[in-house]
């Protein structure tokens, strides 16, 4: 995601199915510092949540910082489970919610729904 067409990175998102339980992901999304707190974060999950959904994928799983406030109120509204692992740093298990039940009006869910599965069955 970018400041308009030629602007700087503002954010980055992505998943990565589990090569051995393909209904799990991994999910990764970083805010870059000037644009925290805006709800770019909880947009871009949305919209992974949706692209993965959209390829049966039903859990995410992510290592976070422990102390990092920002990631775990964001999940939080997911009803994650933790598990410490290594010190400084906690792994999250999240069930992706129904489409439905995501935080986005119809419009924008039907938009980003068709782009997803543009692109999951892009070289089908």
């Amino acid at each position: 995601m970018t400041d308009g067409a030629d602007g700087p990175v503002v954010a980055v998102g992505r998943f990565v199915r589990d090569k051995d339980d393909p209904g799990l992901a991994e999910v990764a999304v970083t805010v870059g510092d000037a644009y925290q707190r805006r709800g770019i974060g909880t947009m871009l999950l949305t919209a992974l949540a949706i692209a993965a959904r959209t390829d049966g994928i039903d859990r995410f799983w992510a290592q976070v910082l422990a102390d990092n406030e920002a990631v775990h109120a964001l999940v939080r509204k997911l009803h994650p489970c933790w598990e410490r692992e290594d010190p400084g740093v906690v792994t999250t298990t999240l069930q992706i919610p129904a489409l439905r039940d995501l935080p986005l009006d119809e419009v924008l869910r039907k938009q980003i729904l068709n782009v997803a599965y543009q692109v999951i069955h892009a070289f089908d």
